[in-house]
Formats: structure tokens, sequence, C-alpha cells
């Protein structure tokens, strides 16, 4: 099974994720540099146990920290679609939502939403603040249908 990520290209996520770090007046050590290139040359999602397991020589404490760190920074964003395991794929900071695939596990970034919109209207009057949320639409990919349709 193929599986493929559209996220953007993978050199500018890395600089991108580096200038962050750096403004945020880290220290860019070796181990937290072998982990971000690691996410960066990923093209699939991964678990916290993938990078563990791939990179023995950074600490399960330090990979663990940066994936929290990318994920507060908008570097990187947790599925929902396993409840028993977080998966995780890089993307830009910003707003997204993502179109998964339940046959070979390509997952796009869908940037446009108007569901934010919908939200403030339909919440309005509630008294309830919204702090975020998650949409993730499952299905099959035009390449998944087409061996669905052949089989």
């Amino acid at each position: 099974m193929q599986h493929h990520l559209t996220t953007g290209v993978a050199e500018h996520w890395l600089v991108g994720v580096e200038q962050s770090f750096r403004q945020a007046h880290l220290r860019w050590t070796p181990p937290r540099r072998a982990i971000v290139a690691w996410i960066a040359a990923r093209s699939v999602p991964f678990t916290a146990e993938d990078l563990v397991a791939d990179l023995a020589r950074s600490s399960r404490a330090t990979s663990y920290r940066m994936i929290e760190w990318l994920r507060g920074a908008g570097w990187i964003t947790r599925l929902h679609s396993d409840p028993r395991q977080h998966a995780y794929i890089r993307i830009g900071p910003g707003h997204h939502h993502h179109l998964l695939c339940i046959g070979c596990g390509m997952t796009r970034i869908v940037q446009a939403c108007t569901i934010d919109q919908s939200l403030e209207r339909m919440i309005a009057g509630t008294d309830f603040a919204i702090q975020g949320h998650v949409l993730e639409f499952f299905g099959l990919c035009k390449q998944c249908q087409h061996e669905c349709v052949v089989q």
C-alpha cells in the first residue's frame, strides 16, 4: 500500500521550523535537528513510537517533547482517525482540515474553511467559548475508488 501526504515542500517546512525554533530562543541541538529532519522527510502520517523507533540516538523524552512543541507551534497536527493511537502529519502554521483515504492512507490538507462562520452562527447565544475544532473527512481517494470498482 502506498501512502502520500500533500502538505507542502519538506525543505521549506524544515527551514520554517528551524526559524520558528530559534525565534522561540530554543537550542537547535543535533537530536532536535534529527527529529525535525525525520518528520520533514515523512510523506505519511507517523506516530511518536515510529519516531522513537527510527531515531535511536534521540531519547524518548526529547522525541515526545519535540512532538508537543511542534504541535503547539502549528508545524504538525494530530490526526483523530484512530482513537487508540495518535498519528501526526506535518503542516504549516494556520487552520487546516484533512481528507483521509481509508483505502491507502493518503492524506490531503484542506486549506479553505467556511465551517468557522457556520459554527459561530450555531453557537451564538450559548455562552460557550469555542477554543478550536477538528474536522477530518474519511473516504476513498480516486485511485482506491477505481480499485474497488475493478475488484
